[in-house]
């Protein structure tokens, strides 16, 4: 649109009468709190797999136990413990342990069977995890795409694509591997856990409590550093998203880059915002790094305590040798599942603040009403009844705007640069809501008609042409998305861009650049009337169509333009006097009021030549 009017998504934008200044979707910038129950909207419908996950890491969890055992009964054997009393203890027959030859093929195929089934029950909840936690986080990312898309665009003039995309990709990938990966573990280490301490309650319960009593000081370390992990993290999340802001920002206006030389500036700017990025990583690595060695030095001085009061009961008769071994090889099998809690606690600490991220975007809501109806089949007819429009309150850029275009009517609209001619033609199209007066279209107020269904009824045709980097065929059916290839032939020719395209070597599936920096300034315009073309409505915006054009180029790109005019209700917006003259009325914006200009041709001319 109106080149003076474009947002331009920098933290240093230059003042712009048509920018936006503030957008009424977005919230305050703290970020607040949200819970993640909120997840369990994601979770709910697959419900069924997380049980069986459950009973999967439950059965790994219990062989897991077992592992100890065979080697206990080893021990006792070596040791000439009463071997016959302790099969009596752990429910075994007593023939086991008469012969050795049984006692052997016992302990050995224990251990491979506990081996196996462990490995069966990892596998399938591993691979169940990984299923889950993929669908989980495509539904909440296909959902937040969605969300941002249908956000108006006020809200996209404010935020940085980098950030946004972030939120997407980055924060909702972290979403997916706390799936994958801690929630099951922390399943996992809970069951190993009681698991653990039921057996040890059962085999000598004061040294049991003798052994847990650290228990109190590692969740007390935890809960402290995990709040601290939340906020470094929160910080640490959003550098990377400023990071990625400037990078995408950068990128996509590298073209500007190049022509100011403004390589070592932006690597200037990039190099230090990565300094705040790689500062507010290492605090967080920082505060991680301290936690893992205060809980092993607790778990370390408990392991001290209970070897001592073990070989005081084992030489007292009330322990055997191996029920000793089975009880540090629990202890220190304990090492593992709190080491994996305080991890999973990090993590999950980690991932409430993505998950506050993206549920930050998907609360916005744009200020549409629900309960709007569908457009029906418009004519054509545009009026503007005292209409004003202001991004913000103390600047009004479209003052008591009064207009009424017929169907089928051409209008040109011009003005200084800044004048508020674009927003005037997003009023028409629905991208903004006057903020007093009305706009409507066939008679029926824009405020009470769904805006995707207004927008359907309009066709673009823009300076700035843009071209996804897909096909041709699909560029051009991105006007009419269940058009059939004789229709976008049909449209193509009629643009007079056939018989560019046909010589290709891929025809129409020939794929463009991004942006569609293969095809020429002209063959890019020409693609976007054929998909206006193809498009069909009864409505036609043209916001300088062929600025930048060369003029034979430009000359032959209007021709078309007019032949796409046909019968349509075309607005024009244009700094080149003699596009004006075409149209059936001439308009000029000045200080956001409307005034129309006779239509003589030398006072047109001057009128045009004063919007420059």
């Amino acid at each position: 649109m109106d080149r003076g009017g474009s947002p331009h998504r920098t933290k240093t934008r230059m003042p712009n009468d048509d920018a936006p200044r503030a957008s009424k979707t977005a919230p305050n910038s703290q970020t607040t709190d949200a819970p993640l129950a909120g997840l369990l909207e994601y979770v709910r419908p697959y419900w069924a797999w997380l049980v069986l996950i459950v009973v999967l890491i439950l059965g790994e969890v219990g062989t897991d136990l077992l592992r100890p055992w065979p080697l206990k009964f080893v021990i006792d054997y070596l040791t000439k413990a009463d071997g016959a009393g302790i099969g009596r203890r752990v429910g075994l027959p007593p023939w086991l342990w008469g012969s050795l030859p049984r006692f052997l093929t016992f302990v050995s195929g224990s251990l491979v069977l506990i081996a196996v089934a462990e490995g069966l029950f990892s596998y399938y909840s591993t691979y169940l995890q990984t299923k889950v936690a993929g669908q989980i986080a495509t539904a909440i990312r296909r959902r937040l795409f969605a969300h941002i898309q249908r956000l108006d665009l006020q809200f996209h003039y404010t935020r940085p694509t980098g950030e946004l995309v972030n939120r997407l990709l980055s924060d909702v990938r972290q979403i997916e591997s706390f799936f994958n990966d801690s929630a099951g573990s922390l399943v996992e280490v809970a069951a190993s856990l009681i698991g653990m301490i039921t057996v040890l309650l059962w085999m000598d319960w004061q040294l049991t409590l003798i052994a847990v009593a650290v228990g109190p000081f590692v969740y007390w370390v935890t809960a402290s550093f995990t709040t601290v992990i939340k906020r470094t993290s929160r910080v640490q999340r959003q550098c990377e998203g400023q990071l990625a802001a400037i990078a995408q920002e950068t990128l996509s206006a590298i073209e500007i880059v190049k022509a100011y030389s403004r390589e070592a500036f932006s690597d200037d700017l990039f190099e230090r915002q990565s300094a705040d990025n790689l500062k507010a990583t290492l605090a967080a690595a920082a505060v991680e790094a301290k936690f893992s060695p205060v809980v092993r030095a607790l778990m370390a001085a408990g392991i001290a305590i209970v070897v001592c009061f073990g070989v005081v009961r084992v030489r007292a008769g009330i322990l055997s040798a191996g029920d000793l071994w089975v009880f540090l090889s629990y202890l220190r099998g304990m090492r593992g599942p709190i080491r994996d809690l305080s991890k999973n606690l990090r993590g999950l600490a980690r991932t409430q603040v993505r998950w506050e991220r993206v549920h930050e975007l998907l609360e916005m809501r744009s200020p549409t009403d629900d309960a709007r109806v569908v457009a029906p089949r418009f004519a054509g007819h545009i009026t503007f009844t005292d209409a004003g429009f202001a991004y913000a309150a103390e600047t009004p850029v479209l003052r008591g705007v009064t207009l009424d275009i017929p169907a089928g009517e051409r209008v040109a609209i011009i003005g200084q640069t800044g004048a508020g001619k674009s927003t005037l033609v997003r009023l028409i199209a629905a991208l903004h809501e006057p903020t007093c007066g009305q706009v409507a279209i066939d008679g029926h107020d824009l405020r009470t008609l769904k805006p995707d269904s207004v927008r359907q009824q309009i066709a673009f045709v823009l300076q700035d042409t843009v071209l996804f980097r897909t096909t041709l065929r699909e560029n051009i059916a991105y006007g009419r998305l269940d058009a059939t290839f004789d229709e976008i032939v049909a449209a193509a020719t009629a643009a007079r861009i056939h018989d560019f395209i046909a010589q290709l070597p891929q025809g129409y599936d020939t794929e463009v650049g991004e942006r569609g920096a293969t095809l020429s300034g002209g063959q890019r315009q020409r693609v976007a009337i054929a998909r206006a073309l193809l498009r069909d409505a009864r409505i036609l915006i043209l916001d300088e169509p062929i600025t930048g054009l060369d003029p034979e180029t430009a000359r032959e790109v209007w021709e078309e333009l007019k032949t796409l005019m046909e019968g349509r209700t075309t607005v024009l917006i244009s700094h080149q006097p003699h596009l004006a003259l075409d149209m059936d009325r001439i308009y000029q914006l000045i200080d956001g009021r409307l005034v129309e200009t006779p239509h003589g041709r030398d006072r047109a001319l001057g009128v045009a030549t004063s919007g420059r």
